[in-house]
């Protein structure tokens, strides 16, 4: 192998860590042991187990991950609780526009607080495009629910 892999073992007890860094195996791998009770998410970062494209990767697959499971409320509550289209649009726009401004201008850092996303962070000219589509499209569902029933 030319570069070596990363092999992270998680786990209560390090002994399978142990047996496996005695072993051959442990030629062919960069090996690292990281217990339960860590911040795996941090325990990556500190020891670059990632480029930075993978962890913004996650990050946006997180976020939108989050921001699609709050839209689909939106179709769902049209369907159970019968409103005005212009109800509905009203309740898209209060409770649309918090998660996507918050994901969009603030990332979590490694200590858990919120911090400002740089403006030069590759994920801003898209990750806030796509949560707005994913919301747009579960808002107009939301709408036209709104409108048949």
């Amino acid at each position: 192998m030319d570069t070596p892999e990363n092999l992270v073992v998680i786990g209560r007890d390090p002994a399978l860590f142990d047996s496996l860094k005695d072993s051959v195996v442990s030629s062919d791998f960069r090996m690292f042991y990281c217990g339960l009770r860590e911040d795996q998410s941090a325990f990556i970062r500190e020891h670059a187990l990632v480029g930075s494209q993978a962890a913004m990767l996650a990050e946006a697959y997180l976020t939108l991950m989050q921001v699609s499971g709050m839209a689909l409320i939106l179709p769902i509550r049209a369907a159970l609780i019968p409103s005005r289209p212009r109800h509905t649009v009203a309740m898209s726009v209060l409770f649309g526009v918090p998660p996507i401004l918050l994901n969009s201008l603030f990332v979590p850092s490694a200590d858990g607080a919120l911090v400002a996303r740089p403006l030069d962070s590759a994920a801003l000219p898209w990750l806030p495009l796509n949560m707005l589509v994913m919301w747009g499209f579960a808002s107009l569902t939301g709408v036209v629910i709104s409108w048949i029933i």
